[in-house]
């Protein structure tokens, strides 16, 4: 008996020693104070580099906002602290890297079902809305680890921050995920590569109509207003919607745009003509940020 209690003891250390380092570095922000952010801690940072759907949704628990941005990177770019700088107006935004329509749509229901929302606007493009990307998985698995203690803790995605963040303490070095040394011309060539790869296998999500539908019909049963919008890309990037033989669903697609608050940014003229507004085929500048704030958040017509 005193053997098995040993060996037990002896089997439970790193167990115990896990859980004391989940609960000291924290790296989502679990157990922590309500508002954190990068300038806090570094382990945050990295937590939302390694996760940024379970981070965000955590922060989100811990701050509630009525207002709120959903949609991919671009959606993003539209950043809470120009939005309240130029409009007043104090928004959370939720938008994630890479989201497509499923993953926004099941942030929608999330956010509308879990907290009292009173208003969102949500980016979309016809580039988000392939019918081969529609899982909203990765939310659905972010709101499966931060239900409880025991789900947070025993995680890929936390052994993966906390790891980083050991290897921060020893090196004094933040992981950077996802970012390239490449010349702009490098990149916008990817881009315009990795688009057409999309659109050669793309098939138009048929539905699209009818979820949004369901969307807006939700949010005027709760008095919540919507508004749409179509971020601007380069036209580089425009014309492969065309080069694809994709024309008449991407007419499709505004059609059913238009029948709803949006305001479509994405359209050839001066502004998307010009590379230097764009990072890349897919991302504007700060510039073009907040041009896209200032019309956005004072829009009261369809576009």
């Amino acid at each position: 008996m005193r053997y098995f209690l040993k060996s037990l003891l002896l089997f439970s250390i790193p167990f115990f020693l896990w859980v004391l380092a989940v609960l000291l570095i924290d790296p989502f922000n679990f157990y922590g104070q309500k508002d954190a952010g990068f300038k806090d801690k570094v382990q945050f940072e990295i937590g939302n580099q390694i996760n940024t759907r379970l981070y965000k949704l955590i922060q989100f628990s811990k701050q509630p906002n009525r207002i709120v941005v959903i949609g991919d990177s671009r959606a993003h770019a539209l950043k809470k602290e120009e939005i309240k700088k130029i409009t007043g107006l104090e928004i959370t935004n939720m938008s994630f890297g890479g989201s497509h329509f499923g993953e926004m749509r099941e942030t929608f229901w999330h956010l509308v079902t879990k907290y009292q929302i009173d208003e969102v606007y949500w980016g979309l493009s016809f580039f988000n809305l392939s019918k081969n990307g529609l899982s909203g998985e990765r939310i659905q698995e972010a709101e499966r680890l931060m239900a409880n203690p025991i789900t947070y803790s025993f995680n890929i995605h936390s052994y993966r921050a906390i790891i980083a963040y050991a290897k921060y303490l020893l090196t004094g070095e933040v992981i950077q995920l996802g970012k390239f040394k490449e010349t702009k011309e490098e990149v916008w060539k990817r881009q315009l590569n990795f688009a057409q790869e999309v659109y050669g296998r793309y098939v138009y999500y048929a539905d699209f109509a009818s979820d949004l539908s369901k969307i807006v019909t939700y949010c005027t049963s709760n008095n919540i207003k919507i508004h749409f919008f179509v971020p601007p890309t380069h036209v580089d990037l425009q014309n492969r919607i065309y080069k694809a033989d994709l024309g008449n669903e991407y007419e499709d697609f505004k059609h059913v745009m238009m029948k709803y608050p949006s305001f479509n940014f994405d359209i050839p003229n001066t502004l998307t003509e010009n590379m230097d507004n764009f990072k890349d085929p897919f991302h504007f500048t700060e510039e073009v940020s907040r041009g896209v704030i200032e019309k956005l958040f004072n829009f009261e017509t369809n576009n």
